[in-house]
């Protein structure tokens, strides 16, 4: 495993490095069940699970993440991305014990359900939004910075 539970100042569990990793390097797969918006509302409604615990998939289905992949915390200042293979990569070199943590606002695209997103944020990054919203609530700047560093997903960048 390259990563370790640990207890985050982020959210209670977060996910730390268990090694050092250079820009670019693969750190987790996201791994998971894929299911239909309709059944990730229903689970998210009966308050089964919470919003943070599904990726979105593509336009009409979410990846209801395992365990470990649901252990990593959003930031607003990321030192990890997702790509189009569902894996998180660094986007800095990132060092031993270090908590690894995404943009949350990356994977969301810009047709979304309200009940899904739209969190306070707790980063506590000198750059906090203050929000976790959609892909359209990023700033052009970040989002041309994503983009170019591969990390937003294809069927989001394809909704800019």
């Amino acid at each position: 495993m390259k990563t370790h539970k640990v207890s985050s100042t982020i959210n209670s569990i977060g996910r730390t490095a268990s090694r050092n990793f250079i820009s670019g390097e693969i750190v987790h797969q996201m791994n998971g069940t894929i299911i239909t918006e309709n059944e990730a509302e229903d689970l998210f409604v009966r308050r089964e699970v919470d919003g943070d615990d599904f990726l979105n998939y593509d336009d009409t289905h979410f990846l209801l993440l395992d365990e470990d992949s649901r252990q990593f915390n959003h930031s607003c200042s990321p030192n990890v991305g997702l790509n189009d293979d569902l894996q998180l990569f660094a986007l800095t070199d990132i060092k031993k014990g270090e908590e690894i943590a995404y943009d949350y606002s990356t994977t969301v695209g810009i047709d979304y359900d309200e009940w899904f997103m739209d969190t306070e944020c707790n980063c506590q990054s000198t750059n906090c939004r203050k929000i976790i919203g959609c892909i359209s609530t990023l700033s052009e700047e970040t989002i041309i910075s994503y983009k170019t560093k591969g990390a937003i997903r294809k069927y989001i960048s394809d909704q800019l």
